[in-house]
């Protein structure tokens, strides 16, 4: 199964005691390693994976959506061949 869990900027800049702008920066500049910056010529995407976000403030990943109140939606399965 393919598991996706989104969390936002401010999601995460909450859980980590930052602001939203620091955590856009932190991204852009390589700082923290907690998922992808999508840059275009007009804005830039934050794509945040729950996973990495949770090994880089030290609990599971289950933990942390716990404390976001969120849960895994399942969007697909994998095929062994």
């Amino acid at each position: 199964m393919v598991i996706i869990v989104r969390i936002s900027v401010a999601e995460a800049a909450k859980i980590m005691g930052t602001t939203s702008l620091t955590i856009q920066q932190m991204m852009k500049q390589g700082m923290i390693n907690i998922g992808d910056v999508m840059r275009n010529k007009e804005r830039n995407t934050y794509i945040i994976h729950s996973g990495i976000l949770a090994r880089h403030i030290g609990v599971t990943e289950d933990e942390l959506l716990n404390q976001l109140g969120k849960r895994k939606e399942y969007y697909g399965a994998i095929k062994d061949i």
